[in-house]
C-alpha cells in the first residue's frame, strides 16, 4: 500500500491510502494518461480534492462516507488539474482569476499553434 504524507487523521489518511492504492491496481491512473506526470504532481492533486472532501466527510459522519457520484466527481476533478496544470507548466495555456474569483483560461499562441499543426 501506499504511504501518503498527509497531516489528515489516521482514518482519513488511511482511507486514502487505500483508495489511491485500488485505484494504482486497477490501472485508473493509466487509463486516465496521468502516468504520463510524475506521480508525485498526481498524488499531490489526489491529495488536496479527496483529502478535504474526506476529512469533510470524517468530521460531519465520524466516518468517511463518500457515494459512488460524488467519488467519481472528484476523481475527474483531479484528472481535469493534473493535465490542465501540466498544460500550463507547457505554455499551452494559460488562465487568470476573474473578479468572481473564478478561472478563466486560454490557449497561448504556442497553444494556437499546436492545434493548426494537428
Amino acid at each position: 500500500m501506499y504511504k501518503m504524507k498527509t497531516n489528515y487523521p489516521n482514518t482519513v489518511q488511511e482511507w486514502l491510502e487505500n483508495l489511491y492504492s485500488n485505484l494504482k491496481k486497477e490501472g485508473f491512473f493509466e487509463d486516465q494518461e496521468l502516468g504520463l506526470y510524475s506521480e508525485e504532481k498526481v498524488q499531490h492533486h489526489f491529495q488536496e480534492i479527496l483529502g478535504d472532501a474526506a476529512l469533510q466527510s470524517w468530521l460531519k459522519e465520524g466516518e468517511v462516507t463518500i457515494e459512488q457520484k460524488q467519488l467519481t466527481m472528484l476523481l475527474f476533478q483531479v484528472v481535469v488539474k493534473t493535465h490542465v496544470e501540466e498544460l500550463k507548466n507547457e505554455g499551452t495555456v494559460d488562465s487568470i482569476g476573474d473578479e468572481n474569483g473564478n478561472e478563466v483560461m486560454w490557449l497561448t499562441q504556442k497553444g494556437k499553434n499546436e492545434i493548426k499543426d494537428l
